[in-house]
């Protein structure tokens, strides 16, 4: 196969696991790999930690009319990338930013997708998508684009989680034998427009009730108010799954590392 110059798109850190193995594969192959963010919570940090050049295009806005400004203007930057750097193909998870701008470019562009009820990302997405990769579980029939696979988004990365190790990670980050692991969200994805989160008082709550399970961390997003920060998890970004595994249980707002805990072994 020829040299290609292919555009990757992340925009949640999940995709930085679910990409990374796949960008190295890419680049041994002899393949250009370009990879554009749009840096929500600890994306860019995590590409960092990886070694993984990139290119931010965005921040995270807020507001319905924020996200759609944000959304053209990440439009028009792909657009010119593409064109710069004659990309001869985009893959994102959602397609969201690439699909369409592909399509002006007049590239191919594939869509990995694993959440049906993204219906704003959907519809603009998948009209300008070439393929639309999703599990087998996924419900919806997607009409001729669509390519089945029997697997997980969050699998392709863990399935080689070494699990022997939890106890000896424990230790080396100082957690007690027994914790659970609160997560919260900024509710900050163009799906989530409509969506609020847990208030304070509701995760006082949940504190009271899972600290008879372990000590409790939380996880967060966006900043946590005062009387919460004794709770957060200062652990480093890279070891959330090593903590994920070594957990009690896991409550939060984020489906994917509900996936991820439970495909580690831990109750979600």
């Amino acid at each position: 196969m020829s040299n290609k110059k292919i555009l990757i798109e992340i925009g949640h850190p999940a995709h930085v696991h679910f990409f990374a193995p796949v960008i190295g594969k890419l680049e041994k192959a002899g393949h250009s790999v370009f990879v554009t963010t749009r840096n929500k919570d600890i994306t860019n940090a995590l590409l960092d930690r990886k070694g993984i050049f990139y290119q931010c295009l965005s921040h995270p806005a807020k507001g319905k009319l924020a996200l759609g400004v944000e959304l053209i203007s990440r439009w028009g930057k792909m657009i010119y990338l593409i064109r710069k750097h004659n990309i001869r193909l985009a893959v994102s998870i959602s397609g969201i930013s690439t699909s369409l701008p592909a399509r002006v470019a007049g590239i191919r562009n594939i869509v990995f997708t694993d959440t049906e009820d993204a219906a704003i990302s959907n519809r603009i997405a998948f009209p300008f998508a070439d393929a639309i990769c999703t599990p087998q579980f996924f419900l919806k029939d997607l009409g001729v684009k669509h390519r089945r696979y029997p697997g997980l988004h969050e699998l392709l990365y863990l399935q080689d989680a070494d699990l022997t190790q939890i106890g000896k990670t424990k230790k080396e980050l100082g957690l007690p034998d027994r914790y659970v692991i609160i997560r919260l969200v900024a509710n900050n994805a163009v799906h989530d427009w409509n969506i609020r989160g847990l208030s304070e008082t509701d995760v006082r709550a949940l504190i009271h009730t899972l600290s008879s399970v372990g000590e409790v961390f939380i996880s967060s997003e966006g900043p946590l108010p005062a009387s919460l920060d004794q709770y957060r998890l200062e652990t480093p970004i890279e070891q959330v799954h090593s903590v994920l595994a070594g957990a009690q249980v896991f409550v939060g707002e984020s489906p994917t590392m509900a996936v991820e805990a439970s495909l580690l072994g831990t109750p979600a």
